[in-house]
């Protein structure tokens, strides 16, 4: 099991005091509350929120965490495999499909996929170089990636082309996601003023023509 970085989980710096990390927990706790977010993306981060709170703001556990996190951290990761990586993005592709895509928290997804797709991950999958599965795993990710806007999945397609590195039919791909994704942000920006440009121009042929 990965170990969690309960820091992160807070977006706080370890050095950071009893009151940022409390300052930060109930910023999170209010947000992602299920009473708020009734999804299954926003109930799993709500519980690591808890659950990074009740280690970080105690002084012995949070002392004790320290100790395992930075000292023994990799060592607890070297037991993550590929498969373990295709299979939560995987899942997480699934959980996408069962929730309304009004409910999706972007930042929230954009976090869970960063995840998936962290520093170690990659090179993880790298160092194994299973084709069948990076592709599945580029697979799942582009799927969860259609859910987010394009400012939200640059850093997640970077990962992607770093991982399907010199797999020519991949990277176009991958380029091709993002490419979309960009077209679709500028029209959904423009899409309105092309409207009623058309609808001006249309009354003005209509009114020439009589």
């Amino acid at each position: 099991m990965q170990q969690k970085d309960y820091y992160k989980i807070l977006n706080v710096h370890p050095s950071a005091s009893q009151e940022i990390i409390k300052k930060a927990y109930r910023k999170l706790a209010l947000q992602y509350h299920p009473d708020k977010n009734n999804n299954e993306l926003s109930i799993a981060y709500f519980t690591e929120i808890k659950e990074a709170y009740e280690v970080l703001s105690n002084p012995e556990k949070r002392k004790q965490y320290q100790s395992l996190n930075f000292f023994s951290a990799y060592t607890v990761e070297t037991i993550f495999t590929s498969k373990n990586i295709s299979q939560e993005a995987y899942n997480l592709k699934i959980s996408l499909q069962k929730i309304k895509q009004s409910q999706i928290e972007f930042d929230l997804l954009q976090y869970q996929i960063n995840q998936i797709l962290s520093s170690y991950n990659i090179q993880l999958l790298r160092n194994e170089n299973d084709k069948s599965i990076n592709h599945d795993i580029t697979a799942s990710i582009l799927k969860c990636c259609e859910y987010l806007p394009y400012l939200f999945i640059i850093n997640s397609c970077k990962a992607l082309m770093e991982l399907n590195s010199g797999d020519i039919t991949q990277e176009a791909m991958i380029q091709q996601f993002v490419q979309q994704k960009k077209i679709n942000k500028y029209w959904e920006k423009y899409k309105i003023a092309v409207a009623i440009a058309v609808a001006i121009l249309l009354c003005m042929i209509i009114y020439l023509w009589k």
